[in-house]
């Protein structure tokens, strides 16, 4: 069991995330005394992006790229858009689909960011960033970057550098920060992305819960008159009529359904014979599906381990299904991340989804040259000349692992700093532009795009990637199950299924 989360004083109000940028403190230009009340700007936008231009919220109208915003004006995204913004020149924040941001004048005149729905990246420039929230002051390294998720408890997640508030509590990145009224813990955020084997610890460790909450979720009602039977490890319960996907036992994958339950085949080995039971479990807790052949199980939102016990002999193997209410409308970064560090001691997490970070590592204190940068990787030390103070590395020159940074000018050595180069887990894993929704049987045209390293098929037919990782063709939804699945597999982030219900 894990340890209770550590506890600090907070007054946060519920349902939305206030932050505020310290802006003269920083020498950042966002709204405050010290500069023009322009508090951000949008730089990108895919779909539909509102704004508006008054408190209450009632007068939306449609924003372009390039325009700004002051005090009391809101952004927000529709539900299959994103945007990108610039606050103060330098720092940066993307909103996700479905988000609403609004610019609060704060104390002091600063510039404050209220999250009041949906989620959005926030990163910070080289110079760092101060936050102001109700916690306390929340110092940002630079480079680093942070999600605010709103809901009735808040979440900041550290997905780069690192964040310290006021009382000492320092959050690493993959760290998170649930905030409640009067609370922020330190929460697990173990990534559910990541395949678990079926041998692979305590299911304590490995259950995620989506929007259904724990096994009750998943129990349903019997009929009027029939008693629960109870069977070894949990209670029996009626298998759905009909499946949305099949899977062999043993496979562990992620399903991304929007209307989950989703109602999951799992054929049997010919091995397995007689009465068999399949068990779903979580938290120590679980219930059993009773079948021979193939075994129907119903799975919500969240993350399960499932066990085979064949009543006549035999064996078969169980893996982990992960469900998440997700339509994969989400687009993916087709560039790759940019980032930038100072020669300054410290430790970094570069995480990345498609393509390569592209790194810029600089000496602020440097003085004269000639300029070096020694790279010591995976035992490997090279000497890099660089035609400054500042060396850019392309996308690719950093690989996956651990990097020592150390900048050389004039005789003279920058401390080391640690640049860790990760593969994003928790990032989408695809994009799928068709079909959106429900589809008719028959043939189907599925387009979209998946990250770099990616296989996708269809129904064991595989679609053919192009030099921008998009796929495009035309399958069929099959007779026996009621969705198609878009099979994605990675070497890293495992096999994931999204599915479009095939209507009735």
């Amino acid at each position: 069991m894990r340890a209770p989360s550590p506890r600090i004083s907070a007054l946060l109000r519920p349902a939305s995330l206030a932050l505020g940028l310290l802006a003269c403190a920083s020498g950042l230009v966002v709204g405050c005394s010290c500069g023009a009340d322009r508090v951000a700007e949008l730089t990108a936008a895919q779909g539909i992006v509102d704004r508006d231009e008054a408190a209450p919220g009632d007068q939306w109208r449609t924003t372009v790229v390039g325009e700004t915003y002051t005090w009391d004006e809101a952004v927000r995204t529709a539900p299959d858009a994103t945007a990108s913004l610039v606050l103060g020149g330098s720092n940066g924040i993307r909103m996700q689909p479905g988000t609403v941001i609004r610019f609060l004048r704060q104390p002091s005149d600063q510039a404050g960011i209220e999250v009041t729905s949906g989620e959005a990246e926030l990163e910070s420039s080289g110079t760092g960033l101060a936050l102001v929230t109700h916690a306390g002051t929340v110092q940002l390294e630079a480079g680093t970057r942070i999600r605010l998720r709103a809901g009735p408890a808040e979440h900041i997640e550290v997905v780069a550098g690192r964040v310290e508030f006021e009382d000492g509590l320092s959050v690493q990145a993959g760290q998170a920060v649930l905030v409640e009224v009067g609370s922020v813990v330190l929460e697990d955020t173990t990534p559910d992305a990541a395949v678990i084997e079926p041998d692979a610890g305590p299911l304590e460790d490995a259950f995620v819960p989506g929007d259904d909450a724990g096994v009750d979720a998943f129990v349903e009602p019997l009929p009027e008159g029939e008693d629960e039977v109870e069977v070894e490890g949990g209670p029996l319960q009626p298998s759905p009529a009909r499946a949305h996907i099949a899977i062999a036992a043993g496979e562990s994958l992620t399903l991304h359904d929007p209307a989950a339950p989703t109602a999951v085949r799992i054929d049997l080995p010919a091995t397995c014979t007689g009465q068999t039971f399949v068990s779903l479990s979580s938290g120590g807790r679980g219930v059993r599906f009773e079948g021979s052949g193939a075994i129907i199980v119903s799975v919500p939102a969240g993350r399960f381990r499932y066990s085979v016990r064949c009543g006549g002999g035999g064996s078969a193997p169980g893996g982990t299904l992960s469900v998440r209410r997700d339509d994969g409308s989400l687009r993916l970064e087709s560039v790759p991340p940019r980032n930038l560090f100072d020669a300054d001691g410290r430790r970094y997490d570069v995480l990345y989804q498609n393509a390569l970070p592209i790194v810029t590592f600089r000496w602020a204190s440097a003085g004269g040259g000639p300029y070096q940068v020694e790279v010591v990787s995976s035992g490997r030390t090279r000497v890099l000349p660089s035609p400054s103070s500042s060396l850019v590395f392309d996308s690719g020159a950093l690989r996956d692992g651990e990097h020592r940074l150390t900048f050389l000018a004039g005789g003279r050595r920058s401390p080391t700093t640690i640049v860790r180069v990760r593969f994003d887990n928790a990032a989408p894993t695809a994009y799928i532009r068709e079909p959106r929704g429900t589809v008719a049987r028959g043939a189907v045209h599925v387009s979209g795009m998946a990250i770099e390293g990616a296989t996708v098929s269809v129904g064991g037919t595989p679609l053919t990637l192009d030099g921008d990782n998009r796929f495009e063709g035309d399958v069929t939804a099959p007779a026996e199950l009621d969705a198609i699945a878009i099979r994605f597999a990675h070497p890293r982030s495992g096999v994931h299924y999204y599915l479009r219900r095939v209507s009735p």
